[in-house]
């Protein structure tokens, strides 16, 4: 499944320009894992859409009941706009049954520190009855 949504800005002109466009595309690989993919593109001052950021979401069943899904984001640097993307996130959420009526959830966000090593920034671990 794929979809494409644009943002339009009028100009000093009062002419609609496209400011954003947002592409999502959605499919299940050959393991069984569904993916997911957004990308989005800006404009420049010239009007040219540029890649600005992509988040990926791979989410995995697993043996016993358990489910994977991890989101890695990234974007474009406002200091180097030529420097491609950069990693800015990824999210790993862990969900496994534990009894009949009960969910582990683990959730961590880690981000890349000053030398590009990922760092955890955030983690929960919770308990939920179904």
């Amino acid at each position: 499944t794929e979809t494409d949504e644009i943002v339009y800005r009028y100009d000093p002109g009062g002419i609609p320009r496209i400011d954003q466009r947002m592409t999502s595309k959605e499919w299940q690989d050959t393991r069984g894992r569904e993916n997911r993919e957004i990308t989005g593109y800006r404009s420049d001052l010239s009007g040219r859409l540029n890649l600005d950021s992509r988040t990926r979401i791979t989410s995995e069943s697993m043996p016993g009941g358990s489910r994977q899904t991890l989101q890695v984001t990234e974007r474009q640097s406002p200091a180097e706009p030529s420097g491609g993307l950069r990693l800015i996130e990824c999210v790993t959420e862990f969900t496994r049954p534990a009894g009949a009526l009960e969910v582990e959830r683990e959730v961590q966000v880690r981000r890349p520190d000053a030398n590009g090593a990922l760092r955890t920034v955030y983690l929960q671990r919770t308990s939920e009855i179904r």
